[in-house]
């Protein structure tokens, strides 16, 4: 579009009605050159919503604000952070994902996939843990019950020595095991995979990295 004067001259009508820029039209032009050149693989995005499963089953990355009653505001609609613990209100959780998006660049950009999978854990824990993670933006293509039974430690493994940093990274996060891959759990792994023993106990993702920390 940077080539062809009639989209140029368009879009600017449409800047112009729109927007306001201290930048000249040969500014704006350098950057739609220089757009091209970056990759698009090395862009992290993250949109703020209220899919975030406390009311239904829908979740979604960024899903840390939930809308509260109406006659509350005054008939505003407005968007509150999901706070842990609920009174007094605190911005934990989203502190907590700028801490990791903006400090742990590689991890998201490694866009790890996972397995999460209940060996002996309390029913449901699996998908509690797969709901925080897709929450702060990792892909959980996988959450069920582990063939393995009367696991008593939980564990993280990776696919392959290449995903190795990845399984130490959250096996650190989550203060759980790094361990080869189980083969008695083939068909059910990603590229981490969780099992999850009797010794699991969930903890809000922003109680464990304040402890790692």
């Amino acid at each position: 579009m940077a080539t062809d004067p009639k989209k140029i001259m368009n879009l600017l009508g449409i800047m112009r009605e729109n927007m306001e820029t201290t930048l000249s039209v040969s500014e704006l032009i350098g950057i739609a050159n220089a757009a091209r050149d970056i990759n698009r693989s090395n862009i992290i995005t993250m949109q703020l919503n209220d899919r975030n499963a406390l009311y239904d089953g829908f979740i979604e990355p960024g899903g840390f604000l939930y809308t509260p009653p109406r006659d509350e505001f005054n008939g505003a609609s407005v968007l509150l952070p999901v706070s842990i613990p609920e009174f007094p209100v605190t911005w934990k959780q989203l502190q907590t994902l700028v801490e990791l998006l903006f400090r742990n660049r590689e991890i998201y950009l490694a866009k790890p996939q996972f397995a999460i999978l209940n060996a002996s854990a309390p029913s449901g824990t699996a998908r509690r843990l797969g709901n925080e993670l897709i929450r702060y933006g990792f892909s959980v293509p996988v959450i069920a019950n582990a063939p393995i039974r009367n696991q008593n430690v939980s564990t993280i493994s990776p696919r392959t020595e290449e995903d190795q940093p990845l399984a130490e990274f959250f096996g650190t996060l989550l203060n759980i095991d790094v361990v080869p891959l189980p083969p008695t759990i083939e068909g059910q792994t990603e590229q981490l995979t969780v099992i999850l023993g009797s010794d699991w106990n969930f903890t809000p993702l922003q109680n464990l990295l304040s402890v790692r920390q």
